[in-house]
């Protein structure tokens, strides 16, 4: 299956159509991230725990950046949100980061699949960059036929799979790799040592 280009980049008026979900008979319980005491919002949040996709857990909902991730939290790392989030597949939020130094677009998203349906089904390809120092943490990149300036830097969680795409017309790198900057962000939303290779 092929998908466009506008599919690739979050800008999509329809998602990628994949077969359905297999089932997982896993469930991970959810992380909460180390804030501030005294911001309420931020101190209850938590980043989906990394670990295998299980849409068939009782009351399974996509993660939704835009929603769930609090500013403040992405304040802390250098990011800040640059719009309002995506209400359909996938389920992106545009962002600038000030460790992204050539001009291009990045975004959170969270692609409600695995990493196998997403390679399986030819929505992307695994990279040889590697990915964040996180379990089930992966780099795709865009079917061959559209290669350049494009990476999504990633964790599988049992809410889909949650990473930071990245968008270079100019196929320029984010650093000194296609998807450093990216990586770098999905690594330290999870940077508690529990979830370290």
């Amino acid at each position: 299956m092929a998908a466009s280009v506008l599919g690739l980049t979050g800008c999509a008026t329809t998602p990628p159509q994949i077969p359905d979900h297999p089932p997982v008979p896993t469930h991970a319980s959810e992380h909460v991230s180390e804030t501030a005491p005294d911001n309420a919002e931020a101190a209850e949040f938590a980043m989906p725990t990394p670990g295998p996709f299980d849409p068939n857990v009782p009351g399974f909902k996509p993660f939704k950046p835009c929603e769930e991730i609090p500013d403040m939290a992405l304040a802390a790392i250098g990011v800040q949100k640059k719009g309002a989030g995506s209400s359909y597949e996938p389920f992106g939020c545009p962002i600038e980061a000030k460790s992204l130094l050539p001009s291009g677009t990045i975004e959170l998203v969270d692609y409600p699949y695995s990493i196998r349906q997403l390679v399986d089904h030819n929505i992307f390809e695994l990279a040889d960059e590697p990915g964040a120092r996180i379990d089930r943490s992966a780099v795709l990149i865009a079917p061959e036929v559209f290669t350049g300036g494009y990476c999504l830097s990633g964790v599988e969680t049992p809410r889909g799979f949650l990473g930071v795409e990245y968008t270079q017309w100019l196929n320029q790198s984010s650093g000194s790799s296609l998807c450093e900057v990216p990586t770098q962000i999905i690594q330290t939303l999870y940077q508690e040592e529990s979830y370290a290779h």
